[in-house]
Protein backbone atom coordinates (compact mmCIF):
# COMPACT_ATOMS: atom_id res chain seq x y z
CA UNK A 1 0.00 0.00 0.00
CA UNK A 2 2.50 2.01 0.60
CA UNK A 3 4.33 1.67 -2.41
CA UNK A 4 0.71 2.32 -4.33
CA UNK A 5 0.38 5.87 -2.07
CA UNK A 6 4.17 7.11 -3.42
CA UNK A 7 3.24 6.00 -7.28
CA UNK A 8 0.33 7.39 -7.23
CA UNK A 9 1.03 10.61 -5.61
CA UNK A 10 4.28 11.38 -7.03
CA UNK A 11 2.07 11.12 -10.68
CA UNK A 12 -0.65 13.05 -8.82
CA UNK A 13 1.91 15.59 -8.19
CA UNK A 14 3.46 16.04 -11.68
CA UNK A 15 0.15 15.77 -13.44
CA UNK A 16 -1.30 19.20 -10.93
CA UNK A 17 1.98 20.77 -11.52
CA UNK A 18 1.52 20.30 -15.24
CA UNK A 19 -2.28 21.51 -14.90
CA UNK A 20 -1.42 24.58 -12.93
CA UNK A 21 1.24 25.75 -15.07
CA UNK A 22 -0.87 25.03 -18.09
CA UNK A 23 -3.65 27.36 -16.21
CA UNK A 24 -0.75 29.74 -15.65
CA UNK A 25 0.53 30.38 -19.23
CA UNK A 26 -3.20 30.35 -20.28
CA UNK A 27 -3.87 33.03 -18.42
CA UNK A 28 -0.70 35.01 -18.95
CA UNK A 29 -0.51 34.35 -22.85
CA UNK A 30 -3.82 32.77 -24.43
CA UNK A 31 -7.14 34.06 -25.17
CA UNK A 32 -8.25 34.66 -21.73
CA UNK A 33 -5.71 37.57 -20.71
CA UNK A 34 -7.77 40.41 -20.77
CA UNK A 35 -10.79 38.44 -18.87
CA UNK A 36 -7.83 37.87 -16.32
CA UNK A 37 -7.77 39.97 -13.09
CA UNK A 38 -5.20 40.00 -9.82
CA UNK A 39 -7.20 37.49 -8.11
CA UNK A 40 -6.95 34.82 -10.86
CA UNK A 41 -3.02 35.29 -10.80
CA UNK A 42 -3.19 34.89 -6.45
CA UNK A 43 -5.26 31.90 -6.92
CA UNK A 44 -2.70 30.45 -8.78
CA UNK A 45 0.18 31.41 -7.26
CA UNK A 46 -1.25 29.56 -3.96
CA UNK A 47 -2.46 26.03 -6.08
CA UNK A 48 1.43 26.31 -7.57
CA UNK A 49 3.23 26.93 -3.89
CA UNK A 50 0.67 24.70 -2.85
CA UNK A 51 2.16 22.20 -5.38
CA UNK A 52 5.70 22.58 -5.90
CA UNK A 53 6.30 22.44 -1.90
CA UNK A 54 3.98 19.05 -1.92
CA UNK A 55 6.19 17.78 -4.75
CA UNK A 56 9.58 18.80 -3.01
CA UNK A 57 7.97 16.85 0.24
CA UNK A 58 6.88 13.43 -2.36
CA UNK A 59 10.26 13.69 -4.28
CA UNK A 60 13.18 15.37 -2.33
CA UNK A 61 12.22 14.44 1.17
CA UNK A 62 13.40 11.21 3.13
CA UNK A 63 10.40 10.55 5.85
CA UNK A 64 8.30 8.02 5.83
CA UNK A 65 4.65 8.60 5.23
CA UNK A 66 3.88 7.26 8.35
CA UNK A 67 5.65 10.39 10.27
CA UNK A 68 3.77 13.01 8.43
CA UNK A 69 0.13 10.86 9.38
CA UNK A 70 1.06 10.85 13.33
CA UNK A 71 1.50 14.71 13.25
CA UNK A 72 -1.75 15.31 10.86
CA UNK A 73 -3.77 12.62 13.15
CA UNK A 74 -2.42 14.71 16.41
CA UNK A 75 -3.64 17.82 14.82
CA UNK A 76 -6.68 16.63 14.25
CA UNK A 77 -7.00 15.37 17.43
CA UNK A 78 -6.56 18.47 19.01
CA UNK A 79 -3.58 16.92 21.08
CA UNK A 80 -0.61 18.69 18.55
CA UNK A 81 2.49 16.88 18.87
CA UNK A 82 5.32 17.43 16.40
CA UNK A 83 7.63 14.66 15.81
CA UNK A 84 11.15 14.52 16.49
CA UNK A 85 12.05 12.96 12.98
CA UNK A 86 9.99 15.99 11.10
CA UNK A 87 11.61 18.41 13.14
CA UNK A 88 15.06 17.76 12.35
CA UNK A 89 14.22 16.88 8.73
CA UNK A 90 15.34 18.72 5.64
CA UNK A 91 11.81 18.65 4.56
CA UNK A 92 10.45 20.21 7.21
CA UNK A 93 10.57 24.14 5.70
CA UNK A 94 8.93 22.61 2.42
CA UNK A 95 5.86 21.31 5.07
CA UNK A 96 5.89 24.85 6.89
CA UNK A 97 5.02 26.28 3.74
CA UNK A 98 3.15 23.85 1.85
CA UNK A 99 1.22 24.03 5.27
CA UNK A 100 1.09 28.37 4.96
CA UNK A 101 -0.19 27.95 1.01
CA UNK A 102 -2.90 25.20 2.12
CA UNK A 103 -4.34 27.45 4.89
CA UNK A 104 -4.04 30.90 2.85
CA UNK A 105 -5.60 29.26 0.30
CA UNK A 106 -8.51 27.61 2.96
CA UNK A 107 -8.92 31.30 4.17
CA UNK A 108 -9.12 32.98 0.85
CA UNK A 109 -11.50 30.12 -0.76
CA UNK A 110 -15.00 31.33 0.56
CA UNK A 111 -14.34 35.04 -0.92
CA UNK A 112 -12.74 33.79 -4.64
CA UNK A 113 -14.54 32.80 -7.80
CA UNK A 114 -13.89 29.50 -6.95
CA UNK A 115 -17.35 29.22 -4.44
CA UNK A 116 -19.43 29.95 -7.81
CA UNK A 117 -18.15 26.57 -9.39
CA UNK A 118 -19.54 24.49 -6.68
CA UNK A 119 -22.97 26.13 -7.07
CA UNK A 120 -22.58 25.24 -10.81
CA UNK A 121 -22.20 21.71 -10.67
CA UNK A 122 -25.68 21.75 -9.29
CA UNK A 123 -27.11 24.04 -11.64
CA UNK A 124 -26.14 22.48 -13.90
CA UNK A 125 -27.67 18.77 -12.93
CA UNK A 126 -30.91 20.66 -11.92
CA UNK A 127 -30.91 22.39 -15.24
CA UNK A 128 -29.81 18.68 -17.12
CA UNK A 129 -33.46 17.12 -15.71
CA UNK A 130 -36.01 18.81 -17.48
Amino acid sequence: MNAFAGWSGGAAGIIMLAAVLYWIGRRTFGAYRKLSSPEDYLLLALLLGIVIMGDHMRFVGTLHADTYRAWFQSLMAFKPAFPAELASSTTRLALDWHMLFVDAFLIYFPFSKLTHAVGAFATNLVRSSD
